[in-house]
């Protein structure tokens, strides 16, 4: 490739910096780290090659720069301190894929172009900074995991420059002719110096079998055999089998054993593990035939229920299926890819059984964030930065993917500075006729379906099985996965088609282990070819093809007779589709590189997981304390304390940045009432069907790492039972819930102590599970959680799945004043357990009962006074209690009550008060303003998780009102036809698909293809241009387009729109009286086109500015906010009524809304701002930061054309349903797309 080198260096302007709050962020950034530093300045450099010169004008105009924000600069900006980083080789950079997509648009014939992206960050201080403060400066921004610094003189390829090599590539070729040779007491120290996690007893079987064979191994095959028998991919702690189990001498120890001797009668033999124990009930539920609806397979990953879901008034058969996964070790030395992955890596196990996933909680471990960073172990990030950078991760990549995050929940305790807890759990569902299960036969083909190829995740599987120790960070750069969330939307749509779903036999997602695992475990025979994968990039080895964990991939047994038709579907979802293997009479794995082969296993001996593992000893811990309630203070200091416990106190701000509205099916909000304060009990959505629907799924949990900490017994058994109480609480039933487990401890090796806790927590979650007659159906366990001398809590945390009739969901906030609050409890025996037949008596009352509650909320944690608490919060009703002992201890099984009649008595029910209009918690003498306590609350994660940025001080905006005349459109249709293009990135295309379905419009989509070196590009323009031509209706819809890259939304979209033939179409369509629409990302679009101008993709800059940047608070947010109608003379708004209030999902990172002066005069005179964000209790727009999320300049949240055909915003109004948002009181909703349909009639 040519060594010619375009710079071009891209900075804010200063009319951006003006609206940024860049000198508040380093001020904090500097608190954290403490360096004073005042302001940060980011300049992004991206690095052409080959690249020619012609292009670049136009290239940095329409693709690199941000109208009036970000400008090409010729230096790096005067400041105290700089430095230049980029990304290590083989790490997926986003920003520039991006830049290489839309130079297919603005750069046609450079098709040999290839791009790279660094980042300068110039740092201001009030002084010189010393060399210490640099270094602090560097090692807070530089990951070395997959950052480096750059060094800004080198004009060559990344990809040229001598890097550190792996292990891989130093042994490319190796076979270790010398292994068969060696000794047992040889294999250990051969064992580290290859860094394997097989045991030394692994390494002899491997050894023996090679000499069996008469050949020596492969590097492959040894680094195969490593990952196959991994504890990660094999699970091989928990088959490890068990021997001399010992209890404590004590009551709690004969308590022990009486479950344990039930489990062991179950069982049938003396033999037994720890998969044995977490997989008991089960086996003997349906042994007794009690899990009819349990689809069992020897394909599926996840957990898979046979439901029926109500489709416009009908039942019709569907598969729920739902997943729980962590990425600890990932997630620990390289926060945001390793939660981004996580989640990632959940999906990916319903999807491989055909589920649309579309629903999800993120649960994540840590010790106190807010620790100083100077207090950070060495080998260790900080906490805050593995807290923060995981939750961006986790929600970017969510967030970009569709996937509705209904629940995020962050549990404290010292034992996770071992390592961070990073967990996800899913569920996805699809109709029971587009899945098709069959054994593969030979001939079959093996297709590797999605992303590329690369040398990230190397090692994942294995890594992740291993100890972490003050070098893991240094050694570990190949083991972390990097994540490509459109990529995978792409998949979630394919598999999504009825067409190609049913064209599978069989299906597995590319996880741990790559290659070797995900397309090795599909047959017992099978041929692979490594040369036929696509890389991202050349130089890749046989070893690192085989089991790199590149993230994205699905591999599917087809037959050969369906390949042109899968290929076809796949490339019309913009998605390659590689035949990589054949399956094989002889059951034997087989890899071939490069014309050798280099992985001849017998299935038989990689199926055989290794060598047996034995543990002699197991001893159980004793009960020790529980954790204490607040001491005997006042009922009031009590609280207080309670609300400044980290694990306890407020996370809105947390769970903020996570997208829980898109699929348009939140039942219940995370955070509900007319504050949205109080925090959801689960989380619950509607089915995504393609019609309507009442029925939804409810994904709830139970967890406390104190309680698992002190007595594992008792922290497994009250994990099932809150798990099932949030569940009940939501008015799902208990006898019809499904279960799944996630195990996380420490490093077992032959500790008798250390397996004595997993073993304890075990029989804790199997004394709830037996005692409900319920049984968990899958799990994912994780043993490797341990640094030095530190360890993590032992963690069982139990996820409870069932269905509901979405009109009959209940949420835990108090709805109106005047209602009796009912304590109805559960006790517990002297050991501490919840009675559970009581347990289940109350839950069966509260199911019986639906109809008579107004709230339900689960006791847990915080006993009942924090329920009390956080269910005034939602609607702000206090509570006049008559009784107040026993209000703060954690009491499982027991539930707090709001209803409008008195109830008559009963066992276990205690009437609590009465709730009030003064919002306040009174009790005796103390009355206890919400108001206060919700400040308290809410400052105590705040330095990590601020919930709004730093008071907007503007005086209040007016209402932009300006009458206009209203203009009929020209064009008569019965059903007028919607052009939706679908841009890779994009995840809100169904929902709004749907909106304007049910409007009665016909909605044609274009899914707009781009893979290189093909003709994908011209001809979908040329679909998009014909679909156009043939619609009345334009629509835009949110997502992030590219990634919303290169630094910037909607960017691909606008140099889309600037394509000639699509300008052409844009003046025919608008010759036609059409009408347009774009919701986030494609507002933004259309504002960075210049649609609002004149009503064409038109620039004008002398006009002024106007543009989308980042919200106030810097980061996305997702929420609800009020919005009221400044105009409406639009056929979009035709019906509303000027200060018309609605009450819309907001879910966006780049939504603040700025303009200059003479540019926003010109929008309010021509009446053309559509909407403004208002107080929702005065309905006049706002600056407040509770009112207006982004900070917009105006109050602006959406605007009209100057002829109005066209409407740009950035609240979701596609994202109501009938039956959603249930805990939203009198939601005031938006129906702009009825309006749009009507236009035409």
């Amino acid at each position: 490739m040519s060594k010619t080198q375009h710079r071009v260096m891209i900075g804010a302007t200063p009319f951006l910096r003006t609206q940024t709050r860049q000198e508040h962020q380093a001020r904090l950034i500097g608190q954290d780290i403490n360096v004073p530093i005042t302001n940060i300045q980011v300049v992004n450099v991206y690095d052409f090659f080959n690249m020619p010169e012609e292009y670049l004008p136009r290239v940095v105009e329409w693709t690199l720069s941000d109208p009036g924000c970000k400008e090409p600069i010729d230096a790096i900006p005067d400041c105290r301190y700089w430095f230049a980083y980029e990304y290590i080789p083989g790490q997926f950079d986003q920003r520039a894929d991006s830049t290489e997509m839309c130079l297919m648009l603005t750069a046609p014939k450079a098709t040999e172009a290839r791009v790279f992206t660094s980042k300068i960050l110039c740092f201001d201080a009030d002084r010189e900074l010393s060399e210490e403060e640099k270094k602090r400066l560097r090692d807070f921004f530089i990951n070395p995991l997959s950052e480096r610094i750059k060094d800004l003189d080198a004009a060559i390829l990344p990809t040229e420059r001598q890097y550190e090599r792996s292990e891989y590539d130093e042994k490319a070729l190796v076979c270790y002719k010398h292994f068969n040779q060696l000794e047992d007491s040889e294999l250990e120290a051969w064992r580290q110096e290859y860094r394997l996690a097989m045991t030394v007893e692994d390494l002899k079987l491997v050894r023996d079998y090679f000499r069996s064979e008469n050949r020596a191994p492969s590097e492959a095959e040894i680094k195969i055999l490593d990952t196959y028998w991994s504890d990660h991919c094999r699970h091989t702690t928990f088959a490890t089998e068990l021997e001399d189990i010992r209890f404590p001498a004590s009551p709690y120890g004969d308590a022990l054993r009486k479950d344990f001797d039930g489990f062991l009668t179950a069982l049938g033999r003396e033999r037994w593990s720890l998969m044995d124990l977490a997989t008991i009930d089960a086996k003997t539920l349906r042994r007794a035939g009690a899990l009819e609806d349990v689809e069992f397979s020897e394909e599926i990953n996840a957990c898979s229920v046979r439901i029926d879901v109500d489709e416009d008034g009908q039942d019709k058969p569907w598969l729920l299926q739902f997943k729980n996964e962590t990425h600890n070790h990932p997630t620990e030395i390289e926060p945001y890819g390793g939660a981004s992955t996580c989640i990632g890596g959940a999906i990916r196990d319903p999807l491989a059984g055909r589920a649309y996933v579309y629903q999800a909680t993120r649960i994540s471990g840590s010790a106190d964030p807010r620790e100083p960073v100077a207090a950070t172990l060495p080998g260790k990030l900080p906490q805050r930065v593995i807290a923060r950078g995981s939750a961006l991760g986790a929600s970017s990549y969510g967030n970009q993917i569709g996937l509705a995050t209904g629940q995020v929940q962050e549990y404290y305790h010292e034992g996770y500075k071992a390592k961070h807890l990073e967990l996800g759990a899913v569920v996805g569902a699809t109709p029971a006729d587009h899945v098709q299960r069959q054994r593969p036969a030979p001939g079959d083909l093996v297709l590797l379906l999605g992303g590329l190829t690369g040398r990230d995740g190397c090692g994942g599987a294995t890594g992740s099985s291993q100890v972490q120790n003050q070098q893991s960070l240094s050694v570990s750069m190949a083991e972390v996965q990097n994540g490509n969330a459109p990529e995978e939307r792409k998949l979630q749509r394919l598999f999504r088609q009825k067409d190609f779903a049913t064209k599978i036999k069989r299906c597995n997602d590319f996880g741990a282990g790559g290659v070797a695992v995900a397309v090795g475990e599909l047959a017992d025979g099978l041929d692979i070819d490594l040369d036929l994968i696509p890389v991202k990039y050349e130089g890749l080895t046989g070893t690192e093809l085989a089991i790199s964990e590149s993230q994205e991939r699905m591999a599917i047994v087809i037959d050969p007779a369906d390949e042109a038709e899968v290929k076809r579907l796949a490339a019309a979802e913009n998605l390659l589709a590689t035949v990589i293997a054949t399956v094989s009479a002889e059951k034997t794995l087989k890899m071939r590189w490069q014309g050798q082969e280099i992985v001849h296993l017998r299935r038989e001996f990689l199926n055989s997981n290794g060598a047996k593992n034995v543990q002699k000893g197991v001893q159980l811990p004793d009960l020790r304390p529980r954790p204490a309630p607040p001491g005997s203070a006042s009922f009031g200091e009590n609280l207080r304390t309670l609300l400044r416990t980290p694990g306890l106190a407020d996370q809105r701000g947390l769970g903020d940045r996570f997208d829980h509205s898109v699929g348009a099916g939140a039942v219940l909000i995370p955070y509900g009432g007319a504050t949205q304060r109080t925090p959801s009990e689960a989380n619950v959505y509607l089915l995504p069907t393609t019609t309507r629907t009442t029925t939804a799924s409810i994904l709830a949990h139970g967890f406390n790492p104190q309680e698992s900490a002190a007595n594992p017994y008792l922290g497994g058994l009250y994990a099932v039972v809150e798990a099932t109480a949030r569940l009940v609480a939501c008015g799902g039933k208990a006898d019809k819930a499904h279960y799944s487990l996630q195990e996380y401890f420490q490093r077992l090796e032959q500790d008798p102590q250390r397996w004595g806790q997993v073993v304890a927590a075990l029989l804790g979650a199997h004394h709830g599970l037996k005692a409900l007659g319920r049984a968990a159906i899958g799990g994912k366990d994780s043993m490797s959680g341990s640094f030095g001398d530190l360890h993590v809590p032992p963690t069982l945390v139990a996820f409870c799945v069932g269905t509901v009739n979405a009109k009959k969901v209940i949420s835990p906030e108090f709805k109106r004043a005047g209602d009796y609050v009912y304590w109805l409890r559960c006790p517990a025996d002297e050991l501490g357990r919840p009675d559970m037949k009581v347990f289940a008596a109350n839950n069966k009352y509260i199911h019986q009962n639906n109809k008579k509650w107004q709230s339900v909320r689960a006791i847990r944690a915080g006993g009942v006074a924090l329920a009390l608490y956080e269910s005034a919060l939602g609607n702000n009703i206090g509570v006049q209690l008559e009784r107040g002992e026993e209000l703060f201890a954690a009491e499982y099984g027991g539930y707090l009550l709001s209803l409008s009649e008195r109830l008559p008595d009963r066992d276990n029910l205690v009437l609590l008060g009465r709730t009030t209009a003064e919002a306040s918690l009174n009790y005796r003498d103390e009355a206890l303003p919400l108001a206060e306590l919700y400040e308290i609350s809410t400052s105590t994660m705040d330095e990590i998780y601020p919930l709004y940025p730093e008071p907007d001080e503007r005086p209040a905006p007016e209402l932009a009102h300006r009458p206009q005349p209203l203009r009929p459109l020209a064009t008569k249709r019965v059903e007028p036809r919607v052009c939706l293009p679908v841009f890779f990135g994009m995840n809100s295309e169904l929902d709004t698909a749907r909106a304007f379905a049910e409007a009665g419009a016909v909605v044609q989509e274009t899914v707009f293809c781009n893979r290189r070196h093909s003709n994908d590009l011209e001809e979908s323009i040329g679909r998009l241009v014909a679909h156009m031509d043939n619609s009345e209706i334009f629509v835009l819809s949110g997502g992030f387009s590219a990634g919303d890259e290169p630094d910037g939304s909607a960017k691909f979209i606008v140099n889309v729109l600037n394509n000639p033939r699509l300008r052409e179409a844009l003046e025919r369509f608008r010759q036609r009286d059409g009408l347009i629409l774009g919701i986030c990302n494609g507002f933004q679009a259309l504002l960075k086109s210049g649609f609002f101008l004149n009503g064409q993709p038109e620039r004008a800059p002398e006009l002024g500015i106007a543009n989308l940047v980042d919200n106030r608070i810097g980061r996305h947010i997702s929420r609800i906010a009020t919005t009221v109608v400044a105009n409406n003379h639009s056929p979009w708004l035709r019906d509303f009524a000027i200060g018309q209030a609605h009450d819309v999902e907001f879910s966006h990172g780049e939504g603040q809304f700025v303009a200059t002066a003479e540019l926003l005069k010109r929008f309010v005179d021509q009446g053309q701002v559509a909407f403004q964000y208002a107080d929702p209790a005065t309905l006049r727009p706002s600056y407040q930061v509770q009112h207006n999320p982004n900070g917009s300049l105006g109050a602006i949240e959406g605007l009209l054309s100057p002829c109005g055909r066209i409407l740009g915003k950035m609240g979701h109004s596609e994202r109501q349903r009938p039956d959603s948002h249930r805990n939203f009181p009198d939601l005031r909703r938006q129906d702009i797309f009825s309006q749009g349909v009507r236009a035409f009639h």
